[in-house]
């Protein structure tokens, strides 16, 4: 499959799971900030991904992409307290995942 071909189908699984179809998605989407996915939503969304794309997440950290779910606002101190930055998850990420088969 050709990239474009992945980002294509990448986008429409995106758009089906997220219902986000007024936002022009692209490969710096990002999946907290701009799609507000987040959490058990963030986790759901990855595992089906996984499934769809074959993509091994077994290495993924997800904790250092996602607040758990019920603990943003305490979460987002605890991060702010500590200075920790949370990484930041692209949808151009997720292609080049797909075409390398793991997502790290």
């Amino acid at each position: 499959m050709e990239k474009t071909d992945t980002f294509e189908k990448l986008k429409k699984f995106i758009i089906k799971e997220t219902l986000v179809n007024d936002l022009e998605i692209t490969t710096m989407t990002t999946l907290v900030r701009d799609l507000g996915i987040t959490g058990d939503d963030a986790w759901d969304l990855l595992e089906k991904y996984k499934n769809i794309f074959n993509v091994d997440i077994s290495n993924f950290e997800f904790n250092e992409y996602f607040q758990e779910e019920g603990s943003w606002v305490l979460g987002w101190l605890f991060d702010v307290f500590k200075n920790k930055q949370r990484r930041t998850l692209t949808v151009g990420q997720l292609v080049e995942a797909i075409n390398k088969g793991q997502l790290e």
